[in-house]
């Protein structure tokens, strides 16, 4: 494999089962052959043994190649010491092509996490980290927050139970309000609890660049619900917010739905298993029988009953702006069927009004405009124009002049 890799012109991605038998005599190889090869872009180690001497010659080859783009390790065979992950952030500093970095190995913490952190107060490469699964901890946390305060080339972060707590997730969140470049933060499965949850809304009141929020499987409850709810009041940029299982019940619920009455962003919420209940469906179909931007709406395993079920189905249905991509709960066809039958019934109830526009119009003449955007595409607009051609049509009503219909 190794003279191959030498060789070759074309080879663009290299992926490595090591089964737990790659060692470092075997990444010296690969490196020294690494150093020769000026085409790859994609590395992939899996279930690798190397310890650092292995994975220096590794790192040293790859921070002379200019088109080199991708490096996974995944499910380390050995233990991913402070001096592995020391070189690995040697790579960030060197490298100019890096933009992915995913270390999948559950093995390294604060050190590793201080290390990376200040390599990327210097790098500007570098698009998403991925560390989901390294113990890094409050303090390493902080020290990646004080990197995002400064970097601008990050658009990702994966650091999904991390052993974040409160303090860890204050700290990124204070960077959150500085920094203007990372679009996707994913911290689920870490204690991150109220007060990160609110410090983390606080954020999002001034930030204007994240689009995904992944906070999933963090007890934040009603009150933190809530205070991430008057966050999204006010946001404009966020798209995608994922609180699956974070203790949310219908006080919380109907924070968020009041909140999706205003906000005009966000596309896609997910807040599966939480004990919402039919009160909190009810708010929330308040919600979705309005909203223009909200494409996706995951509530399965949230105590909905039939009661809440149906208020959904309802408001989706009369919400002529949503598409049926539109997803309330995948494994229920209750609420889709019900929708299914709203929706037949406004669609007809449109087609008399513009029946009855265009007779009103053959009759009296004039509102030819008013016509034409009742069946405009623009949400908007329809209503608008809908509206006015009801004030004229109780007008006429009350003058008398529509008797004969």
């Amino acid at each position: 494999m190794a003279e191959y890799v030498r060789t070759t012109t074309n080879l663009r991605e290299l992926v490595i089962d090591g089964n737990h038998w790659f060692g470092d005599h075997d990444a010296e190889e690969l490196g020294a052959a690494l150093a020769h090869n000026t085409s790859l872009r994609e590395l992939v180690l899996n279930r690798c043994m190397f310890g650092a001497r292995g994975l220096r010659c590794i790192t040293e080859a790859l921070s002379t190649n200019t088109v080199f783009k991708r490096l996974t390790i995944l499910n380390y065979g050995g233990e991913m010491r402070d001096d592995c992950v020391e070189l690995l952030a040697d790579l960030l500093v060197s490298t100019s092509s890096l933009t992915h970095l995913k270390l999948k190995t559950r093995s390294f913490g604060e050190v590793g996490a201080r290390a990376i952190a200040d390599a990327l107060k210097v790098n500007t490469t570098l698009e998403r980290l991925y560390i989901s699964g390294n113990k890094i901890g409050d303090a390493g946390a902080a020290a990646l927050a004080d990197a995002l305060a400064v970097n601008s080339s990050l658009r990702e972060l994966h650091a999904n139970s991390c052993g974040i707590g409160a303090v860890g997730s204050r700290a990124i969140a204070d960077a959150l309000k500085i920094n203007t470049t990372l679009e996707e933060l994913y911290i689920a499965k870490n204690n991150i609890g109220l007060l990160g949850s609110r410090a983390i809304a606080d954020a999002l009141k001034v930030n204007a660049t994240l689009e995904r929020l992944f906070i999933s499987d963090s007890e934040i409850g009603d009150v933190g619900a809530a205070a991430l709810a008057d966050a999204l009041a006010v946001n404009s940029a966020l798209k995608e917010l994922h609180a699956n299982t974070c203790g949310i019940d219908a006080a919380g619920s109907r924070a968020i739905a009041d909140a999706l009455k205003v906000n005009t962003t966000l596309e896609k919420l997910r807040i599966c298993n939480n004990k919402i209940g039919n009160a909190g469906a009810a708010a929330l179909a308040g919600a979705v029988a309005t909203t223009t931007s909200l494409s996706e709406l995951h509530l399965a395993a949230c105590y909905i009953g039939e009661e809440g079920e149906m208020a959904l189905g309802k408001a989706w249905g009369g919400n002529l702006a949503l598409s049926f991509d539109f997803c309330l709960n995948s494994y229920d066809n209750r609420i889709r069927n019900e929708a299914l039958r709203v929706r037949a019934l406004v669609l007809r109830r449109r087609e008399l009004l513009l029946a009855f526009g265009m007779a009103m119009l053959e009759r009296l003449g004039g509102g030819t405009d008013d016509l034409e955007q009742a069946g405009s595409t623009n949400s908007s607009t329809r209503r608008s124009a809908f509206h006015r051609m009801n004030k004229d049509v109780f007008k006429l009503v009350g003058e008398g002049v529509l008797r004969d219909y």
